[in-house]
């Protein structure tokens, strides 16, 4: 938000994430403040056991001398999004490693009760494939006779008051 302190809201956040990303590039490792403090406090959650750390390879680059090299890495293979044929598709195999993350983290039972038990029309744990399937069917692009494969979703459209 414009005039906000962002390095507080970035704390805060770091603070109370469950899962943390970090998205890992040139940029991330030369960024003192990314490398230097928010790696430090999201290791730190991580090694406390009370959040979830997870690098995403955005961009080639050396990053297995890294304070987190030793966590794994995202998409398959730690290879990076840019160097898939199809960057869409890492993409996807980013977001099927997230949401298996997610899952294994609310299914351990002294986390369940932290991570969404507040809402209750969530998909239960018992049905986590019927779950991935929507979120991919939702996600992934689909050509309709006479619409173009790229075009939002209806839904999509009115939501964001796009036409």
């Amino acid at each position: 938000m414009p005039g906000e302190e962002w390095d507080r809201q970035i704390s805060a956040h770091l603070n109370e994430a469950q899962v943390i990303l970090l998205l890992i590039s040139v940029d991330f490792l030369a960024s003192k403040y990314c490398f230097d403090i928010e790696t430090k406090r999201a290791l730190e959650r991580h090694q406390a056991n009370t959040a979830r750390v997870v690098p995403i390879i955005l961009r080639p680059v050396h990053w297995k001398l890294a304070p987190f090299a030793a966590l794994q890495a995202l998409p398959k293979n730690a290879r990076a999004v840019t160097e898939w044929p199809n960057q869409d598709q890492a993409f996807v195999n980013v977001c099927e490693g997230i949401l298996a993350v997610v899952l294994a983290w609310k299914n351990e039972p002294e986390r369940g009760a932290c991570l969404g038990a507040e809402r209750t029309d969530r998909a239960p744990a018992s049905r986590p494939l019927r779950a991935r399937a929507r979120i991919l069917d939702a996600a992934l692009p689909r050509r309709v006779d006479g619409a173009r494969s790229d075009a939002a979703p209806p839904g999509l459209a009115r939501a964001t008051g796009n036409r």
